[in-house]
């Protein structure tokens, strides 16, 4: 049986252009400003400004090649990076374990306090989390855990309230069914747990882990707060470090070449994981 061809209303074929258009304005405003840093992390000098944008015959990766070599003060690129997914792989697995040993306990368990606890949550979510900066600064001062990177790690790991609601409701979606099944056969809660929740669960594991990753892999407020020294500087810090006059001359150029590497393995971790992230954030939409 042949298809028709579905016609549209004059209305709505003026919406779709319109729409069409929005989305490519903004796609170029999103574009340009790339396109610049790009340009820049290419050029010579240090301004980020040069008199010819679109002139690309004096390229140079001498940008590129310095952040291989230690910086005047001895520092390198290459050891912010390390402490950087250092702090991210280890808080993000740990933030994962709390989101889902959390999740669980909220979705499948009854216990006192459950109702108020996840209104907790919830009212943690209308705090920004710098209000508590001040806080972890007197405490990490008093126990002399400033400028450490593993008790910089713990402050990041209790960032976990948003995560658990999400995956709070991905948890809800999966039938109850399975666990009075398994509980027939003698399972407990941790068989439950472990050998249905958590394969059923793996996509939002994914877009959890990621979103956490990311989140920390870019954090600048509070590690420029407890963080006071450069060999434990994390990328953001690096950055600023480059462009802080009091420490280091303002080189623009390469910092735009240290910009592009740090966007680099964002970015493939977020292609590669990307169908992840998509059943992840979708599958939770329809109750099943």
């Amino acid at each position: 049986m042949a298809k028709t061809k579905k016609t549209m209303a004059p209305g709505e074929r003026v919406g779709l252009y319109i729409s069409r258009v929005i989305v490519w304005i903004g796609m170029l405003f999103a574009i340009i400003p790339i396109y610049f840093v790009v340009r820049a992390s290419f050029s010579p000098g240090t301004a980020f400004y040069q008199s010819n944008p679109f002139e690309w015959s004096n390229l140079t990766f001498a940008n590129y090649q310095s952040l291989a070599q230690p910086f005047s003060s001895g520092y390198t690129f290459a050891q912010w990076l390390g402490n950087t997914f250092l702090i991210a792989t280890i808080t993000s697995v740990v933030q994962v374990f709390i989101t889902l040993t959390a999740a669980f306990a909220f979705s499948r368990m009854k216990f006192w306090g459950r109702r108020y606890g996840l209104m907790f949550l919830l009212l943690l979510q209308m705090f920004p989390s710098l209000m508590s900066a001040t806080a972890y600064y007197i405490m990490l001062s008093d126990i002399q855990g400033l400028n450490n990177l593993w008790w910089y790690m713990a402050v990041l790991c209790g960032g976990s309230a948003y995560t658990i609601w999400l995956m709070k409701g991905y948890m809800d979606t999966v039938p109850r069914d399975l666990d009075e099944a398994a509980i027939v056969d003698g399972a407990g809660y941790f068989r439950i747990f472990w050998q249905i929740i958590i394969p059923l669960a793996l996509p939002m594991i994914v877009v959890v882990f990621i979103f956490s990753f990311i989140g920390i892999f870019t954090e600048y407020p509070l590690a420029n707060l407890l963080l006071t020294s450069p060999n434990n500087y994390t990328v953001g810090l690096g950055l600023y470090w480059l462009l802080n006059p009091a420490s280091h001359a303002q080189n623009f150029t390469q910092f735009s070449a240290a910009a592009l590497v740090i966007a680099v393995p964002i970015t493939v971790v977020y292609m590669i994981f990307q169908k992840w992230i998509v059943r992840g954030l979708t599958a939770g939409a329809v109750k099943g």
